[in-house]
């Protein structure tokens, strides 16, 4: 099984595992394994370990909670600017 791509992230892009639970209305386990099967997140090690927080993307987030795979798929080519991904981006820079 190969590991999905990760998904292009800007820094004010990310947000914490709590952020992004309280925004799609999912838990933190959910959106830790989305970060794991859909590779929307990255974790930094500290020493060989991982221990730092959670950086999740919270625009592939919200894709994932809204089911927009159409979405998903253009922000994982390095998509931005069509309507499609530009409304879950919008949106952040609004709540930012």
């Amino acid at each position: 099984m190969t590991e999905p791509r990760p998904v292009p992230m800007r820094l004010g892009d990310t947000v914490d595992l709590k952020t992004a639970a309280l925004v799609t209305g999912r838990s933190i386990e959910t959106i830790r394994q989305w970060c794991i099967n859909f590779n929307i997140g990255t974790q930094r090690r500290v020493n060989g370990f991982r221990k730092a927080k959670w950086q999740v993307s919270l625009p592939a987030a919200k894709m994932i909670a809204a089911e927009d795979f159409d979405a998903f798929d253009a922000l994982l080519e390095g998509d931005r600017e069509s309507e499609m991904v530009r409304e879950y981006i919008i949106t952040i820079e609004r709540v930012g």
